[in-house]
C-alpha cells in the first residue's frame, strides 16, 4: 500500500457532520445529525420521527433533533467531525466490503476479490460526510482486481502495479485523494420522498473544482494487462450522457434511526446501474472509456461499517 499504510488511522471513515441551519432541521432531506433526549422536545421517539403537537410537548416531548452543526457547536469543535466509521481498515473487523465488480454494457468486466493481496493489504474505503448531506474525500482501495475474461489478467491503477505478476491488481483513487481531488458524493432521496419509508442513496461523482469546470476527471483508472487495456471509469461530461454518477442504496435499517452501523449496496445488471435514476427521473448512470469508446458501466459492491464512537442518524423523514 505504500502511502496508505503510513496513514494508519487516516484510513478510517469519519462522518464529519457539517453546516446546516442551527435553529433546527433543514428543509432539505436527507441530512445527518443526532436525536437526543430533551425535556419538552418536539419528538416522542428516539429516532426523532414522531412529531408531537406543540401543546403536548411540555408533558410528553422527550427527544429533539440536533443537526450536525449543532452537535459540533455544542462540542466546541466546528468541522472536526462527530463520529468515526471504519470499513475494512487493516483487518480490524469493524466493517466489511464484499467482492466488487465493474461491468460495461459491452460485456467487459473487472472483478476485485475481497481477499488479501500478497502483501496482506485488503480493500479499504474512507470518506467524510459533511454539510447536511455531502460526502467528500472518498478514498477507495480495491485489491486482487482482474479481467473476468481470457486469462484473468490483472488490472491496476497507475502507480499501483506490483512487481511480480500474479500478486493481484489494485484499483484506487489514492493519488487523487492525496492531491485533495478525491471522489465526492451526496446523499439523495432515491424514492418515497415525503413518505414514512423513503429510500436513501449515495450518489458518487468525480471531483471537479469550480476553477476547472471544463476539465474531465475520472473516478478511477484501471490499466489491465489483458485485452481490455486502459479503462477510464467516469469522466464524460457531455449533458446528453447524464450526470455521470453512480448510486448506492443505504440500508433501510440505517436510516431514520440512531445507529452505529452503516451499509451501502451498489447493484448492477449487465452494465446497468440499479437504481439509475432518482425519484425526479434525473439519470445517474456511469460510463467507462475503453479502446473503442464510451460504454455505460455498472458497479456492484457492498460497504459495511461500524462506529468507533456513539450513534449517528441519517434523517430522511421530516
Amino acid at each position: 500500500m505504500r502511502q496508505i499504510r503510513t496513514l494508519g488511522v487516516a484510513l478510517i471513515a469519519m462522518l464529519a457532520l457539517g453546516a446546516i441551519m442551527a435553529s433546527g432541521a433543514s428543509a432539505s432531506l436527507p441530512e445527518t445529525g443526532k436525536c437526543e433526549a430533551k425535556a419538552g422536545g418536539k419528538y416522542a421517539d428516539s429516532a426523532c420521527v414522531a412529531l408531537l403537537a406543540s401543546g403536548a410537548r411540555k408533558t410528553q416531548g422527550h427527544y429533539e433533533w440536533h443537526t450536525g452543526v449543532q452537535v459540533e457547536e455544542e462540542g466546541h469543535c466546528t468541522n472536526c467531525g462527530v463520529e468515526v466509521f471504519e470499513i475494512n481498515v487493516e483487518h480490524n473487523g469493524r466493517g466489511s466490503i464484499g467482492p466488487t465488480t465493474f461491468e460495461t454494457t459491452g460485456g467487459h468486466e473487472i472483478i476485485c476479490a475481497d481477499t488479501e493481496d500478497a502483501h496482506g493489504h485488503q480493500t479499504a474505503v474512507r470518506y467524510k460526510l459533511q454539510a447536511p448531506n455531502r460526502v467528500n474525500e472518498i478514498l477507495l482501495y480495491f485489491t486482487n482486481c482482474k479481467e473476468a475474461a481470457g486469462e484473468h489478467k490483472e488490472c491496476y491503477s497507475p502507480g499501483h502495479s506490483l512487481e511480480e505478476e500474479g500478486e493481484g491488481g489494485v484499483i484506487t483513487d489514492e493519488n487523487q485523494w492525496q492531491a485533495g481531488e478525491a471522489i465526492k458524493g451526496k446523499l439523495e432521496i432515491v424514492a418515497g420522498k415525503g413518505t414514512a419509508t423513503p429510500t436513501v442513496g449515495l450518489a458518487l461523482t468525480a471531483f471537479n473544482s469550480k476553477s476547472e469546470d471544463n476539465e474531465q476527471r475520472r473516478l478511477l483508472t484501471a490499466e489491465c494487462e489483458g485485452a481490455m487495456g486502459t479503462v477510464w471509469i467516469g469522466g464524460e461530461t457531455k449533458a446528453k450522457n447524464g450526470k455521470d454518477e453512480i448510486l448506492s442504496v443505504v440500508s433501510p435499517a440505517d436510516v431514520d434511526q440512531m445507529t452505529s452501523t452503516l451499509t451501502q449496496t451498489f447493484s448492477e445488471n449487465a452494465g446497468i446501474q440499479e437504481p439509475h435514476v432518482l425519484e425526479s427521473g434525473s439519470p445517474r448512470f456511469l460510463e467507462a472509456f475503453l479502446e473503442n469508446g464510451w460504454e455505460q458501466l455498472g458497479w456492484a459492491s457492498t460497504w459495511g461499517a461500524s462506529s468507533e464512537g456513539t450513534a449517528v442518524e441519517i434523517k430522511a423523514v421530516p
